[in-house]
């Protein structure tokens, strides 16, 4: 039940915000973390279903994507 964002390839000295929401656009949650690390996020509370999340920076997009939560 955690989800890894691996930000190693980012700014270190970057603070970047994390953004997951539903599949309607609904912000669920956000996290503050640091670039040039990996990242981990408890996802327990969350539901089986997609998700869709983007990594910003200050200033822009840094990444988005998609995740599926699937427990076994």
């Amino acid at each position: 039940n955690q989800i890894i964002f691996d930000l190693s390839g980012l700014d270190a000295k970057i603070q970047y915000q994390i953004l997951l929401t539903d599949l309607y656009g609904r912000i669920l949650t956000t996290q503050q973390t640091q670039g040039g690390r990996l990242f981990s996020w408890d996802a327990t509370y969350l539901p089986d279903g997609q998700y869709t999340y983007q990594i910003l920076s200050e200033k822009e997009i840094v990444f988005n994507g998609k995740l599926l939560k699937i427990n076994k």
